[in-house]
């Protein structure tokens, strides 16, 4: 059921018995222009914190446990170039009345709507949550992982038409949090109430009575006016090949590779390059695994995934010692035997039967299915049906997979070089 609250607030909900719990989740979707992630993490840690009602943590956390265990959860993540801030409350009702769905719907209107961002305690949760968030910035510098992850993304997206903030991770960076302050982030707070345009998604074992006023009543949205301006899925243009070199302290080197794709795309390419991640890194079956960790012992993890709304394909690898050109050359040599149609027939099938069983297991998870209605609503031309999707992943071959390699540009090399001892030095170079 799909119904418009206001313009630009609109809820869509799904009935079923298949689950003990119900959901109801609020997203604040906006292009990442209008912020950067580091404001977005620290508003939707406030958030979390507290409101007006119940301002301290712990009085919150005793309010949900009266609501017989109720969880709330609230976080910001990039879809392509939008921002979903979510406020979601999962919930049991143990009451045929739906006694347990309005106190629920209450205190959810009160979380969003009554933040302690307008208050004379504003001052003091911003401080505190700000040094905590912080902290956990400064305590990320020393993994490995993500700072390669970080510097590819940077890299990947710098000096392009698109928002600068799309290059940072998810989480913000120490910079962003550092130049915020208590007066921009009550502005945001007051622009996401009144401006972003909000999709309200439910999840009920019995839909409750009069759901759409109730909706209206409880959660006050204003009209919107205006829609997002950007498109949701990355457009990444072509530049010559980025190097980015780093030491780090350890053993442990690390290899991250970037490719852009051919844009835009059409359906069968998505199809064929979400198989084509799967199929050199998706697993322990898959080819890197296979060649470059089992059979040459070169790496202690490797993977690749294919992600259609960043526009790239990323191929990550804790690599031993300082062999990173092999490992390199081996990716490369894997792509090649894709390239000339000899992916095993093997991989590929179980790489198929794989993402079939994952789609079908979508029911049998409230967050996947919930997932899946969000995606509906903001991707619905990519819909398809169960029938439509298995029988577009079937379709794949070797020769079709082969197709697909030459759609990758490779855009970022980032190697960060162990070393046992000594600190290091960044530097970026353009071939």
């Amino acid at each position: 059921m799909r119904v418009t609250l206001q313009p630009g607030v609109r809820a869509t909900w799904t009935t079923t018995t298949k689950f003990q719990t119900n959901a109801i989740e609020c997203h604040f979707l906006q292009a990442v222009t209008a912020a950067d992630f580091g404001e977005m993490n620290l508003l939707s840690r406030i958030l979390t914190s507290g409101c007006q009602l119940y301002p301290h943590s712990e009085q919150l956390s005793a309010a949900l446990a009266t609501l017989y265990g109720a969880d709330l959860q609230i976080s910001n993540r990039p879809i392509g170039q939008w921002h979903d801030l979510t406020v979601r409350l999962s919930f049991v009702e143990p009451q045929e009345d739906d006694h347990n769905f309005t106190a629920c719907l209450a205190l959810l209107g009160e979380v969003i709507f009554h933040s302690l961002l307008t208050t004379p305690q504003a001052a003091q949760i911003f401080a505190v949550e700000k040094r905590a968030l912080l902290s956990e910035l400064r305590d990320l510098q020393t993994d490995n992982g993500f700072q390669a992850f970080s510097l590819t993304k940077s890299a990947f997206f710098q000096q392009t038409a698109l928002s600068e903030n799309l290059a940072a991770p998810a989480v913000g960076t120490i910079a962003e949090v550092q130049a915020v302050d208590l007066a921009r982030l009550q502005d945001l707070y007051r622009e996401i109430l009144s401006q972003w345009p909000v999709e309200i998604g439910g999840l009920f074992r019995q839909t409750p009575a009069a759901l759409t006023a109730r909706l209206q009543t409880a959660l006050p949205f204003c009209p919107r006016t205006t829609a997002i301006q950007q498109p949701m899925v990355v457009n990444t243009p072509q530049r010559p090949l980025q190097r980015v070199e780093q030491q780090i302290v350890g053993a442990q080197s690390r290899l991250c590779l970037a490719y852009s794709t051919d844009t835009p795309l059409q359906q069968a390419q998505w199809d064929q390059l979400l198989v084509l991640g799967q199929v050199l890194g998706g697993s322990e079956q898959s080819l890197l695994f296979q060649q470059v960790r089992e059979q040459h012992g070169l790496v202690y993890d490797i993977s690749a995934y294919f992600d259609f709304t960043m526009g790239w394909l990323l191929i990550d690898a804790g690599v031993t010692d300082s062999r990173l050109g092999q490992v390199q050359a081996l990716v490369a040599a894997a792509l090649t035997q894709i390239q000339q149609e000899q992916t095993p027939l093997s991989l590929l099938r179980l790489v198929q039967a794989d993402l079939l069983k994952h789609r079908e297991m979508v029911v049998d998870s409230p967050q996947r299915l919930l997932n899946r209605q969000l995606n509906q609503v903001i991707q619905p031309q990519r819909q398809r049906s169960d029938a439509q999707f298995t029988a577009a992943i079937q379709a794949i071959t070797p020769a079709t997979l082969a197709k697909s390699v030459t759609l990758l540009h490779l855009q970022v090399v980032t190697t960060l070089l162990g070393r046992e001892e000594g600190q290091g030095h960044d530097d970026i170079k353009a071939d």
